[in-house]
């Protein structure tokens, strides 16, 4: 939503004025006299632009940058399953004896590309996933065998290894897409 005397993103919704208004168009209205001081105005979700709980008045109020209940419910559960994630697979790391600190990382990005890629994973999918990105990363990572780190992986997280090799297909051919879209200037660049 855009602020309509402006067009600046809207911060603030006043119902006295049937406005959505940027911060800055906000002071200059709500400070013209008392009366308009006394307005109430909502203060707009800063992603969705949606309401939020925080209602403001006065004629020059402090810039308050707040998320809606649905954007900050999001935003939490969304960081409370990259630390589920990253709990496995430091877990899964440890009982492997993975020494390379790259591991992991690299393992928290093919996961974060799947799925950005696989929307809504049931947590079994999500789990396969993991052990296919820590498999990949482990067979780069680490010196140790591709065959002989999948059959640990598979011991590792219970995941069966044809789940695993299957996933960590749609893994590379994912990334496969992003590395083709660079064009011919990048592989040229990369060979000399």
């Amino acid at each position: 939503m855009r602020c309509e005397l402006c067009s600046k993103d809207s911060a603030l919704r006043c119902e006295a004025d049937c406005a959505n208004l940027c911060w800055e168009c906000d002071a200059k209205v709500h400070s013209a006299n008392f009366l308009v001081a006394r307005h109430l105005r909502i203060v707009l979700c800063c992603r969705c632009h949606g309401q939020t709980r925080t209602a403001i008045c006065g004629a020059c109020p402090r810039a308050k940058f707040r998320l809606c209940r649905t954007c900050s419910e999001l935003g939490d559960s969304r960081q409370n399953a990259d630390m589920k994630v990253l709990s496995v697979l430091k877990r899964w790391c440890r009982a492997l004896n993975l020494s390379s600190p790259w591991t992991v990382s690299l393992a928290m990005n093919l996961v974060e590309k799947g799925r950005l890629k696989q929307r809504n994973l049931s947590r079994q999918k999500i789990r396969v996933y993991l052990a296919a990105a820590l498999w990949s990363a482990a067979s780069l990572c680490e010196n140790e065998g591709s065959l002989t780190c999948l059959k640990r992986v598979e011991e590792c997280s219970g995941i069966p290894v044809k789940l695993i090799v299957l996933a960590q297909s749609q893994l590379c051919s994912s990334l496969e897409l992003e590395i083709s879209g660079q064009g011919e200037e990048g592989s040229a660049e990369c060979s000399s």
